[in-house]
């Protein structure tokens, strides 16, 4: 006789047997071991006992744990042949199973399925299909809200925002917020900013603001993922300004602007030669890494500042951080434009020692440069073979 069989025959000699079974079957689910759930299931008719509706919710639970779709589906299957009725909560499991295993078309195929059996989807179930409808299958995830709004939930929204993020639809965010208006679900923190930064990543930077700006409306509140993406929107469309003031509200926040927030709003500093504002903003950095600070160098060399991107360049040494080909082409180009082309020899130089380095248009550019100076000292035809 197998082990659970003997488990179950011992146990029953104190209470009804399929209940045993049924707690049996829960305690293997809630410890995720979905085999020996099933393997008790299965001993279940050679103990001539007749599994009812909690025994396959428990089981169904067990599979949705282990993501086990297509044994869960299966579980459906023989408790509807056997006249059972099916409840929300173990439909649901079945739903949540298909989603965790990527499995939209069954999520869908289930959600729909359940008014049929004179069921209604509610927010565990909806919030589940949602999340399952990612990459090519994001419209179904805006076609359910629509259909089963009523019974969505700030989760729900989230799944079918992020999943409209990953592609770029900005517009798609802007109807969803506007049909959750309409079926009185307010959208939280982590589905507005995840609106906002589709917005922003298309360069719709007004509707990144317009989403942020409406947050304490929704009565949600701002966390530094949702200031990171307004900082992000404006940076791509120019806007430093903007970009900056929400580093600054972050703070009057309470909250401490991480390394993201800053390198994009160092960048927006860099596009329009802001070099001072990149410099502050670089300066209270714990950890500046190179996108960091290759932005500040930026910035100083678009405005002549080489002095400040020689500066920057030590530091840079002082820190560990090995130069880039974007470090090189912006140091060797700023001193260049300001003619100071012994430093671009030497700098060169120091260049063309690091392993792996490349020059790039702007560093070669400016080697030529000082070749037409009449500067042809001893090492200069060997930086540019070694940068070549």
């Amino acid at each position: 006789m197998a082990l659970s069989s003997r488990v179950i025959l011992k146990a029953s000699r104190s209470s009804p047997p399929v209940a045993t079974c049924n707690r049996q079957i829960s305690s293997l689910s809630n410890a995720r071991e979905w085999q020996r759930a099933l393997l008790v299931l299965g001993s279940m008719p050679g103990l001539r006992l007749a599994p009812d509706g909690v025994t396959y919710g428990a089981a169904v639970k067990a599979c949705e744990r282990g993501r086990r779709w297509r044994d869960a589906l299966g579980l459906l299957q023989r408790l509807r042949s056997e006249q059972l009725e099916p409840d929300l909560i173990t439909w649901n499991a079945a739903v949540s199973a298909s989603e965790k295993a990527l499995m939209w078309q069954a999520a869908l195929f289930l959600l729909f399925a359940l008014p049929p059996l004179g069921l209604q989807p509610d927010r565990v179930g909806v919030s589940a299909a949602a999340s399952s409808c990612r990459g090519s299958a994001w419209p179904w995830s805006l076609l359910l809200l629509r259909r089963l709004g009523g019974a969505a939930d700030a989760a729900a929204f989230n799944s079918a925002a992020s999943a409209c993020e990953a592609l770029l639809r900005w517009e798609w965010p802007l109807q969803l917020l506007s049909d959750a208006q309409g079926c009185r679900l307010s959208p939280d923190v982590v589905g507005l900013s995840c609106a906002a930064s589709t917005c922003g990543g298309s360069r719709h930077w007004e509707w990144a603001v317009l989403l942020l700006s409406s947050m304490r409306r929704f009565q949600a509140r701002p966390n530094l993922v949702s200031f990171s993406s307004g900082v992000s929107a404006c940076e791509k469309s120019l806007r430093w300004q903007l970009a900056l003031g929400f580093v600054e509200a972050s703070r009057e926040s309470g909250l401490r602007p991480d390394s993201i927030m800053l390198n994009a709003a160092v960048s927006s500093c860099e596009k329009l030669g802001q070099w001072r504002l990149a410099v502050a903003l670089l300066s209270q950095m714990p950890q500046p890494g190179l996108v960091a600070h290759n932005a500040a160098l930026g910035a100083c060399a678009a405005r002549g500042r080489w002095r400040w991107v020689l500066q920057l360049l030590a530091q840079m040494a002082l820190r560990a951080l090995a130069p880039s080909e974007i470090t090189s082409g912006a140091v060797l180009g700023s001193l260049a434009h300001s003619q100071q082309w012994r430093k671009v020899l030497s700098c060169a130089a120091v260049f063309s020692r690091q392993a792996g380095h490349e020059a790039n248009a702007v560093s070669l550019g400016a080697l030529v440069s000082a070749c037409e100076a009449g500067l042809l000292a001893d090492g200069l035809l060997e930086c540019l073979a070694s940068l070549t």
